[in-house]
């Protein structure tokens, strides 16, 4: 029965049992509700599973900021595209701006992407070497193991390092 009150949109918070899921049906940054509360900084932080860089959480976004509320979002994240036959990226941030309807002042959008310049720590690389499609292994695997782990964990830190530096 509860699968059913899901399934028809009738399950809501009093119910004894409740499905919480953390939105990747849907919008998978997690931006799309903070855009419509109009916030005037956001901060994206992705590592899906993007390997030739196609970017299609952000540019779902878009889209569906651009339908729903009428959200003008631009962004340039060509120096995160890897160059050429390059897989290499020459960043792996990039800000933008958020246009909402009858605001003056635009709005600023961070998008942090999980992705490789070369520049990154021996351990990083040595860790790439040796898994080709790190940092853009399936999320499929839930069970990382240690170098795995520590792998993304740093990759995470130089990003974040460079992003807010």
């Amino acid at each position: 029965p509860y699968l059913l009150r899901e399934l028809f949109g009738m399950a809501d918070e009093k119910l004894p049992f409740l499905n919480v899921s953390d939105g990747g049906h849907f919008e998978n940054l997690g931006a799309y509700e903070l855009i419509r509360r109009r916030c005037g900084v956001i901060i994206i932080s992705y590592a899906e599973c993007d390997p030739d860089l196609k970017f299609e959480g952000l540019a779902q976004l878009i889209r569906m900021c651009r339908v729903d509320f009428d959200v003008d979002i631009d962004i340039d994240v060509s120096a995160i595209r890897g160059t050429g036959d390059s897989s290499w990226s020459a960043n792996r941030c990039a800000v933008g701006t958020i246009k909402y309807p009858d605001v003056k002042d635009k709005a600023t959008l961070i998008y942090i992407k999980a992705a490789m310049t070369g520049r990154e720590s021996e351990a990083i690389l040595q860790y790439k070497a040796t898994h080709p499609a790190f940092p853009h292994e399936s999320t499929g695997n839930q069970f990382y193991g240690e170098a795995q782990f520590e792998s993304y964990r740093h990759l995470g830190r130089e990003i974040a390092e460079q992003a807010f530096r």
